[in-house]
């Protein structure tokens, strides 16, 4: 995400969200994908992780990755229009680069090794569509800052493919393989209750 940050530019937004509000209208049929208001409101509200404890370098930098996210989502939107949904490509037999998807994961395997460099797939679906989404643990918020997943009470169950976690994100489509669509993720969101008052975004 990182390397789209860089090359996204705060006034090329601006001047296509202007662009938006005069000239154009979003596909009344994609209801279940990423518009320019989704991604505003996606993290909206108060940010906040873990209990007060947490120490403040930790809060800043998570906070500056959710402002990172933001932007690159938007410059995404942008360029590209609409994040399309999972499933309104599937019914299209169209896929772009960037899609959005909100649904049930588990990882393919239970996580043994926990060092920065190791891969975890998780595993959605759609139908008769599997989506493999492969993800570096380096970068799951819960990682220390040498990249190394920390397993605790809160993740423990899902790395130990004991619980699937319902999640949304937006991935890079690099395969479409039979019934099997392999991508990379931008990001992962835990889905909460949005009636819950305790309930806040949280990234897994």
């Amino acid at each position: 995400m990182d390397q789209l940050y860089e090359v996204a530019s705060p006034e090329a937004v601006e001047e296509w969200t202007e662009r938006e509000r005069r000239e154009r209208k979003l596909d009344a049929k994609a209801t279940a994908g990423l518009s320019v208001a989704g991604i505003a409101n996606l993290f909206g509200g108060e940010i906040a992780y873990g209990s007060g404890s947490v120490v403040e370098k930790e809060q800043k930098r998570r906070v500056r990755y959710v402002e990172k996210l933001r932007d690159v989502l938007l410059t995404i939107a942008a360029d590209h229009g609409e994040i399309p949904a999972l499933a309104d490509c599937l019914q299209d037999s169209a896929f772009g680069l960037y899609i959005h998807h909100a649904g049930t994961f588990q990882v393919t395997e239970p996580v043994t090794d926990t060092r920065s460099d190791q891969i975890v797939t998780l595993r959605s679906a759609v139908d008769a569509t599997t989506l493999l989404l492969d993800c570096s643990l380096k970068f799951f918020s819960s990682a220390d800052e040498q990249g190394r997943l920390l397993v605790h009470s809160g993740n423990f169950r899902f790395f130990e493919r004991q619980m699937p976690l319902n999640l949304e994100t937006v991935f890079i489509f690099l395969n479409r393989d039979g019934g099997e669509i392999v991508g990379s993720p931008l990001y992962l969101r835990l889905q909460v209750d949005e009636t819950d008052v305790f309930a806040m975004p949280a990234m897994i």
